[in-house]
């Protein structure tokens, strides 16, 4: 790094060393008021960036066509002002997007004609000024373009032919024609994946609930607690088919959901339904409860709700609350 004097102004010459293909190293010699630096087609190996902390006002690093198999962004958050960044036709296997997180004045990201097996773009969530992004060109294997659907200002997207996109539901507006409008204000260069992936998300939200075996097994399991004023875990058991861990996670699920009302008793590890409180008061209202035989005394067995009957064990008669 060299210092000097250029009028008033105090000047920093800034070197980025490099490794050539042949092995040779070199290095690239920008001021650090520099707003560019472009090393397209140098034939570069190997690059260390960490000078580029200097760069403060530098707004474009063009590194396409060269050899790169592995790239350290992280002196790049010391550059706020960073609009694009193109590293087209490398051999890059893997990239860490990690230190764009805070660089919301990036327009352009250009990752085509790479080895990249993976990529993570969720560090790009949510950067309105991104308008284009290009990952064609690299053997990705699954994609989860999610953060893409929080960059209003996106404009062009290149995904490549082979990738098989998913999103989170959320960032789809649950609908595949959320994602189909999006689709509308963007120019996609792979519509055909895209629109595919948008009829399997619209698909998945259009099923019916009888399509579901999970949907009747719930259904089943509410109106059993809805029908019991007390009922024990094990007793839910045969109507949920599922372990007794798993019948007590779903009952929470109901109950938080608000698909039925009530309490549970760890104690007794036991269901206490509201609902069925209620409706027993509702019957109450509409006439006594009957506890014991009206012609012989004998305790029932159980007590009548208004409706039921009961063949008394002592005298043979047929009481009916």
């Amino acid at each position: 790094m060299e210092v000097f004097i250029e009028g008033a102004c105090r000047v920093v010459n800034v070197e980025i060393p490099f490794t050539d293909h042949s092995g040779k190293t070199k290095a690239f010699r920008v001021s650090d008021g520099t707003t560019a630096i472009d090393l397209t087609g140098k034939g570069i190996a190997a690059i260390n960036l960490s000078p580029v902390r200097m760069c403060v006002a530098l707004t474009r690093l063009l590194l396409n066509e060269n050899e790169l198999s592995i790239l350290d962004l992280s002196p790049l958050t010391a550059c706020p002002l960073l609009t694009v960044l193109a590293l087209k036709k490398n051999k890059l296997q893997s990239i860490d997007l990690s230190p764009l997180r805070n660089l919301t004045q990036i327009q352009a990201i250009d990752l085509r004609g790479n080895q990249l097996t993976a990529l993570d773009l969720s560090p790009i969530r949510n950067h309105m000024a991104l308008q284009k992004v290009f990952l064609a060109g690299n053997p990705l294997a699954e994609l989860d373009i999610s953060a893409l659907f929080t960059c209003g200002g996106l404009r062009e997207v290149d995904l490549g032919k082979y990738a098989k996109l998913k999103a989170d539901r959320v960032f789809m507006g649950f609908s595949g024609g959320a994602m189909l409008q999006y689709k509308k204000q963007i120019t996609w260069s792979d519509t055909k994946t895209l629109e595919a992936q948008a009829a399997a998300v619209a698909q998945s939200r259009t099923k019916t609930p009888s399509q579901d075996p999970r949907d009747s097994m719930r259904k089943k399991v509410i109106g059993v607690l809805k029908s019991h004023g007390r009922i024990s875990m094990e007793k839910i058991m045969p109507y949920s088919e599922l372990s007794i861990d798993e019948t007590r996670k779903l009952v929470f699920e109901l109950v938080g959901s608000g698909a039925v009302a009530g309490r549970f008793e760890p104690e007794s590890d036991e269901f206490i339904s509201l609902d069925a409180v209620q409706a027993a008061k509702v019957m109450r209202s509409e006439g006594p409860l009957m506890r014991q035989c009206p012609f012989c005394g004998k305790p029932l067995p159980r007590v009548l709700m208004p409706g039921e009957h009961h063949t008394c064990e002592g005298c043979g008669q047929i009481s009916q609350a």
